[in-house]
């Protein structure tokens, strides 16, 4: 996983096999029109627009992306605490190296992503360093801790409850479990998930469909 501080709204990313997320935490757009929550997904951009009411006018976010996207399988879910873009892999199964294009090479699934922002992000934070009101390392905790109390009355469901509840057990555990969780859940093409690595790390974890389903292999 990784997160930006960047800008007006702290937003961070993480991945699945199929799937980019990306979470920006804007509060308040469930309430909001749909013409006040615009997004745009390309091959390799997606461009969140936000009407906020913010004095500098709306929030942008516009990120060149590290690899490419099925911009008409990518889609936006408005919730209370934040906005999640879910960004179909174009390639299912490849690790991105970063979020976005031309960061530094890192691990996906936990540590920091490029720490470059769009230049609106930019100007945005210039604007409220002027003004004397940049947040400090304060006020984002302060944040995180009043944004965490409103996602604990957020009960996901489907596919994004499964993602929390990935997300949940792979933060908690040790290093052996989340490699075992990782390797069987990308070797499997996420129908196994196991977190067991003196099981799973000397073989090759076998796609495990569901009965009455037959596997098929990928091709480009």
């Amino acid at each position: 996983m990784g997160s930006n501080e960047a800008g007006r709204y702290r937003y961070q990313w993480y991945q699945s096999y199929d799937w980019i997320s990306v979470e920006v935490f804007v509060k308040g757009t469930k309430e909001k029109p749909d013409d006040a929550v615009v997004t745009k997904f390309e091959a390799k951009r997606f461009i969140l627009r936000v009407e906020d009411g913010h004095e500098d006018g709306p929030y942008e976010l516009n990120v060149a992306l590290a690899d490419e996207i099925v911009a008409g399988e990518s889609k936006v879910e408005r919730l209370s605490t934040k906005v999640e873009l879910r960004l179909r892999k174009r390639e299912a199964g490849r690790q991105w190296p970063g979020l976005e294009q031309g960061g530094d090479k890192v691990s996906a699934t936990r540590t920091m992503a490029d720490s470059s922002q769009p230049a609106a992000a930019a100007n945005a934070s210039d604007q409220e360093t002027v003004k004397g009101k940049k947040k400090s390392p304060k006020d984002w905790a302060a944040l995180d801790a009043e944004l965490d109390e409103l996602e604990k009355d957020e009960k996901p469901e489907g596919e994004a409850a499964l993602q929390a509840l990935f997300k949940d057990i792979y933060g908690k555990a040790d290093p052996d479990t989340q490699r075992a969780m990782m390797k069987s859940f990308q070797e499997s093409n996420g129908t196994v998930l196991s977190t067991n690595w003196s099981e799973v790390g000397s073989k090759k974890v076998e796609v495990q469909p569901p009965d009455g389903m037959e596997a098929k292999k990928y091709e480009h």
